[in-house]
């Protein structure tokens, strides 16, 4: 996911403007604030990365613990190429 094609950005904006309209304002809100947190990465270390480490596991919750332990690091990498290319 290092280099996004013109199909996985535009999937992603389908997926997000699929939500229900509640989730998908409070998704767009969240997306502001990171963006905002990832231009001071320099000084706070929040990177994309670091903060998809932190958010993932409730962004991408799943009801099986075991299935999500499981696909941590690809929930990682959605929400990091999320994160990146809002």
């Amino acid at each position: 996911l290092d280099y996004p094609t013109d199909q996985q950005l535009e999937k992603l904006k389908e997926l997000v403007f699929a939500l229900p309209e509640h989730n998908k304002n409070v998704l767009i809100a969240l997306l502001e604030v990171v963006s905002k947190v990832i231009k001071h990465s320099n000084v706070n270390k929040m990177t994309s990365q670091n903060l998809a480490t932190c958010l993932a596991p409730v962004l991408m919750k799943h009801s099986d613990i075991s299935v999500a332990l499981m696909s941590v690091h690809k929930a990682n990498s959605i929400v990091e190429f999320m994160f990146r290319n809002w």
